[in-house]
């Protein structure tokens, strides 16, 4: 086995133990978000809070402490969902009273009775509980991922770059023969293989923190599921990559070649709906 080889395999290894963990069904990460009856919802926001001169979007919003927030871009409501305290003094006066109501009505139900049930709920909630240590260990653990998580943005920019750099690199080969364009496109695969089960991998642990509406919801499984097989493809065209030119057959030269064309065809995708999930659905229409 070629040193090449055992870096895919090392790399294989380390990516699927990773989607393991990232995969855990995640608690909504809304901040105290509650389920909004329409007979709470007279208040309502005309203007952003997180950019109070700018007006919200009707599409835009989520529910917060009994209250339908509204905002001009999804930006903000990351934002907003993120620090929701830094903006509530941006709502309307109305609309903050009905949520301080709404708070002080959640800090009655929670406080504690002298029912023997009850004491045994806070021995356990206060962590006198058998189970609260794997509790806490587990929110930890859980801490450490989302945090890690929040490096997807940064990381998913080089396997971007190089597998569409290593398609180039191969098409004008295919035009000049210039063998260096050869050994751009090859060195570009094999880091960005390495690079994209990598971004893939914090892409998962990210997900745990999202908390899309709507249309996103299903924007975000798409990016999701097709950012791993995007991963998958550029480790088996890295592999693909090293056989060719180990054996260059005409075989192995042209299946090379397809699945780079894929891989670079399938980072593009991606990228779109990763666009999507930061923009907004609508965010290449033409105005």
């Amino acid at each position: 086995m070629t040193n090449a080889s055992r870096l895919l395999v090392a790399l294989v290894t380390m990516w699927a133990i990773t989607l393991r963990c990232g995969s855990t069904p995640a608690a909504a990460d809304t901040p105290s978000a509650v389920a909004v009856s329409p007979a709470t919802q007279a208040p309502t926001n005309e203007y952003c809070p997180v950019m109070p001169k700018t007006k919200a979007e009707v599409e835009l919003w989520l529910d917060y402490e009994g209250q339908r927030i509204y905002f001009c871009h999804e930006v903000c409501k990351a934002r907003f969902r993120r620090s929701p305290e830094k903006y509530l003094a941006n709502l309307p006066p109305a609309m903050q009273q009905v949520i301080r109501e709404h708070q002080q009505a959640v800090a009655i139900a929670d406080q504690p009775t002298d029912h023997p049930a009850s004491a045994s709920a806070r021995s356990k909630v206060e962590g006198r509980g058998p189970d609260a240590d794997n509790h806490q260990g587990t929110s930890s653990l859980r801490q450490v991922g989302q945090f890690l998580g929040r490096f997807h943005p940064l990381a998913v920019h080089m396997p971007i770059g190089l597998l569409l750099a290593a398609a180039l690199a191969e098409a004008l080969f295919m035009w000049t023969h210039a063998q260096w364009l050869s050994g751009a496109a090859r060195f570009s695969v094999l880091l960005g293989a390495a690079t994209a089960a990598g971004a893939a991998s914090l892409g998962w642990l990210n997900a745990m923190a999202a908390n899309y509406d709507g249309d996103l919801a299903q924007v975000l499984e798409y990016h999701r599921w097709l950012g791993t097989g995007t991963a998958a493809l550029a480790l088996v065209l890295a592999l693909l990559s090293e056989v060719y030119r180990r054996r260059p057959a005409t075989i192995w030269r042209v299946a090379y070649r397809l699945s780079l064309f894929l891989t670079a065809t399938a980072v593009s995708l991606t990228g779109h709906f990763g666009g999507t999930l930061v923009y907004g659905v609508n965010y290449l229409k033409w105005s």
